[in-house]
């Protein structure tokens, strides 16, 4: 079946551009048809699992959090390992999968979106409170967290011609949701410039997921053989997303407190009113618990790098500006032991985008001068 479908989306893809349209719409038929009869989800157990729960059971959500954020890396537990003939992928490419899963997770991944985001099939998709993928919808998903096995989206059919139909944009029911690490380009999905969209901007926090959203960088899902489409800016997410991982702000908000003049510069060279304005952007986002001044701090630093010129002078006036007009939080962050991953993962992809790579290197340097800064106080 999984072959099948790679074939009709190819055969797709060739009328589209050589412009028959009849059959198009009858291979797009197809291909749906094909999506829609695979086992894109879960088996049969994991639903009886799920409609056992009793939905009575409330969880105070700050009980589940005592780990902020002290993990060694976000998802780093093993996974079990799949039926590699039935991903089509060998033992080398499985192991070279999970070790850029566990070691190159970004810490923080953003999602720009608007009602008309995911081909506008379900304003469901999106809200303020959580992202939960098309295929995820039909489930009887509790607000949080998920009930889902670790690994369970290789139980899928047909997973690498879901991966590239999601990639295409074909409406499929999708479990995954898109993710960046480049704020800027989240924002331009938001379509910010339309006043039309009610736009917003999400960020999770990866090292707060649950063990089953799994995140993965397009381009390592390719490499490993899984699937044949990529593109080195998305990150996927398995699953829902929902709960302390996830915070989310209206575009319009940000904008009240001077998002245009942090992209356009307006004024805003000097390094203390970078870091003052991207302060106030940062506290919008409203974590539960409340009290996150790791996230505070990396959001601010993310935020006052964006848009602006790049040199090694600058990074250390808004590294200077940050500890002072952020003190509160910086004596009340947590700091991660030294193998674990705090602000940033230093190991974050940054190929050729020289606004991410800056970003990575202001993060690990601001977390260097917290440590310096706190080096004789208890914590």
């Amino acid at each position: 079946m999984a072959t099948f479908t790679v074939i009709v989306a190819v055969l797709l893809v060739l009328s589209m551009i050589f412009g028959s349209c009849r059959l198009s719409i009858a291979l797009a038929c197809i291909l749906v048809y094909c999506c829609s009869t695979s086992n894109f989800f879960v088996k049969k157990h994991l639903i009886d699992q799920i409609n056992q729960i009793d939905e009575t059971d409330e969880t105070d959500e700050t009980d589940q959090i005592d780990y902020l954020p002290e993990r060694l890396t976000p998802s780093s537990e093993s996974l079990p390992i799949p039926d590699l003939v039935k991903l089509g992928i060998s033992r080398k490419s499985w192991n070279n999968l999970e070790k850029k899963r566990r070691t190159t997770t970004p810490r923080f991944l953003f999602r720009g979106f608007n009602q008309l985001s995911g081909g506008a099939l379900d304003p469901r998709l999106n809200s303020t409170t959580g992202i939960v993928p098309h295929g995820f919808l039909h489930y009887p998903v509790k607000p949080w967290p998920p009930y889902l096995p670790p690994g369970s989206m290789f139980d899928m059919d047909s997973l690498g011609a879901m991966i590239d139909g999601h990639l295409m944009g074909f409406p499929i029911p999708s479990p995954f949701s898109s993710w960046a690490v480049n704020v800027t380009l989240a924002l331009q999905y938001a379509n910010r410039t339309n006043p039309i969209f009610d736009s917003h901007l999400a960020v999770v926090d990866t090292a707060l997921l649950p063990p089953y959203a799994l995140v993965y960088h397009t381009p390592d899902l390719a490499h490993a053989g899984i699937s044949n489409i990529a593109f080195t800016e998305e990150y996927f997410i398995y699953g829902p997303i929902c709960g302390p991982a996830f915070s989310c702000v209206s575009v319009s908000e940000m904008e009240s407190v001077g998002l245009w003049c942090q992209i356009n510069q307006q004024g805003l060279n000097r390094a203390a009113q970078r870091v003052e304005f991207a302060r106030r952007i940062a506290l919008l986002f409203k974590w539960k618990p409340t009290d996150r001044p790791d996230a505070v701090i990396a959001i601010t630093a993310i935020v006052a790098s964006m848009s602006t010129n790049r040199s090694n002078t600058i990074e250390r006036q808004l590294r200077t500006e940050i500890l002072k007009q952020l003190d509160q939080e910086v004596y009340r962050m947590k700091l991660p032991e030294r193998q674990a991953i705090g602000l940033v993962n230093p190991k974050t992809y940054v190929g050729r985008a020289p606004e991410i790579k800056w970003m990575v290197s202001l993060l690990m340097h601001l977390e260097k001068d917290i440590r310096k800064k706190r080096r004789f106080s208890s914590f």
